[in-house]
């Protein structure tokens, strides 16, 4: 895999950044922050096509809190992943210029950092983009 390269820039709640293959026709993404529900702060990673090319892309992700990130990976899983049927549906083909959106929450602790992954061998597995984001998470503010 490739040195990731990021480039973010922080604006009020959304937080944009670029992945190691954008630059190559891949994805780039950011983080909005949506909204407060029962002391848990609601965001979305947002994941555009910025290539010449259709890309799929896997929006059922796995959720882990290690080391002040969020770590968003395809394929692993703490407890009950999904079938092979539901990860495959929820790959989206993603034109040049569409996006995907990959919901999540949680209590803010110490974490600053959105990091979305996928091996090589899952990425080959499910014939999709196999890359990663690096994203600051934006404040948590309304």
């Amino acid at each position: 895999m490739k040195p990731l390269l990021c480039l973010c820039l922080l604006v009020g709640s959304l937080a944009v950044c670029r992945g190691g293959n954008a630059d190559q026709g891949g994805i780039t993404g950011e983080v909005k922050f949506l909204k407060k529900v029962n002391g848990s702060s609601c965001y979305e990673l947002i994941a555009t096509n910025k290539g010449p090319q259709p890309l799929r892309f896997c929006t059922a992700t796995g959720f882990w809190r290690m080391n002040g990130a969020i770590v968003l990976p395809v394929g692993l899983y703490k407890t009950h992943p999904p079938s092979d049927e539901e990860v495959l549906a929820s790959v989206k083909t993603l034109k040049p210029g569409e996006s995907a959106s990959i919901p999540f929450s949680f209590s803010l602790g110490a974490e600053r950092t959105v990091f979305y992954g996928i091996s090589e061998e899952n990425a080959k597995k499910l014939n999709i983009w196999g890359g990663s984001l690096t994203c600051q998470l934006p404040p948590a503010t309304e």
